[in-house]
C-alpha cells in the first residue's frame, strides 16, 4: 500500500479525497497516487528490466483508455492468458478499473479451463492457446501488451465505481478437500487485501 493510502474513508490517497465517486477506490487509484508521490521508485522489475511506478501509471491509463470502448460492459467477465507480470498487471487493473472482473490463466492450462472459459464474455490471450470456437478473444501478438499500447486512446479512461459487493475478480482455488473450485473476489475483499500491505 503506498505511503499514506488507506482502506478506510478518512484514509483514502489524496487523489481519491473528496471526489464524487461513491464506493470503494479500484487499485489503479492507488498505483495513481503512488505515482504521484514516488514517480521514479521501481513498481516492476521483469527479465532485468525496472518499470517504474510514473512508467506503470502511464501504461495504465493509456491501456484502460485503450481497452475502454473494446470490452464488454461492466460487471462481465474476462479470462486473461498469463504472458508475463508487467502485461498480466496491466491488463487485471486495466479491468477492474473499468468494472470488469478478471480469471487469470497460463497457457499451459488453457485445456483444463475450457469449460469454464467458453462461459466469459472474453478471452485475452496469445494466439491458438484457446480454441476459436470458444467464443470471442482479444488475441495478443508476439508484441503482446505493446499493440494495444500503440493505440489511440479515444479519450479518457472510463472508470466504474466499484461497490462493495462488484466482483473484481475469480480465483481458481483447490478448497479445502481438494475439488477444484472458483471463487470470486469482491471490490470490499481486494480493498481489505491492499489495506493489509
Amino acid at each position: 500500500r503506498p505511503a499514506g493510502a488507506g482502506s478506510r474513508t478518512g484514509d483514502k490517497p489524496s487523489s481519491l479525497a473528496g471526489t464524487a465517486r461513491a464506493g470503494i477506490a479500484p487499485t489503479a487509484d492507488y498505483v495513481a497516487h503512488h505515482a504521484a508521490l514516488r514517480p521514479s521508485d521501481i513498481a516492476v522489475v521483469e527479465r532485468g528490466r525496472a518499470v517504474t511506478y510514473a512508467e506503470f501509471h502511464g501504461d495504465l491509463r493509456r491501456l484502460t483508455a485503450v481497452l475502454g470502448g473494446r470490452l464488454p460492459a461492466e460487471g462481465s467477465t474476462v479470462a486473461v492468458e498469463w504472458t508475463s507480470l508487467h502485461e498480466h498487471l496491466l491488463f487485471l487493473l486495466s479491468l477492474e478499473s473499468l468494472g470488469v472482473a478478471s480469471f487469470s490463466f497460463m497457457k499451459s492450462a488453457a485445456r483444463t479451463n475450457l469449460a469454464y472459459l467458453k462461459t466469459v464474455d472474453l478471452v485475452i490471450c496469445t494466439e491458438g492457446s484457446v480454441p476459436e470456437e470458444n467464443g470471442p478473444q482479444l488475441v495478443l501478438t508476439e508484441r503482446g501488451i505493446g499493440d494495444h499500447l500503440a493505440r489511440e486512446p479515444q479519450g479518457p479512461p472510463r472508470s466504474a465505481p466499484l461497490k462493495p459487493s462488484t466482483p473484481v475478480r475469480v480465483q481458481h482455488t483447490s478448497g479445502t478437500v481438494g475439488a477444484p473450485k472458483r471463487m470470486i473476489r469482491t471490490a470490499e475483499i481486494n480493498e481489505f487485501r491492499i489495506g493489509q500491505y
